[in-house]
């Protein structure tokens, strides 16, 4: 199947067991996309106060921020 856009697509028949495994894996990625992108949107806000505090070279920590993000 052809999309106006360009896209293309095709119906493939799959098993009970991996249509499970693909509908989960969908929803997860869509539930963590939105959560990230939430996530921006708050960091957006925040970024003119939030100040990146570099790690030593010699530290395994990550980087942290001074301010907290809500």
């Amino acid at each position: 199947m052809c999309t106006s856009e360009g896209g293309v697509s095709a119906l493939v028949p799959v098993g009970k067991g991996v249509f499970r495994c693909l509908f989960t894996l969908q929803n997860e990625m869509v539930n963590t996309l939105c959560r990230f992108f939430a996530t921006c949107y708050v960091a957006q806000k925040e970024l003119a106060r939030c100040k990146l505090v570099p790690r030593p070279r010699w530290s395994s920590q990550p980087a942290h921020a001074t301010s907290t993000f809500l």
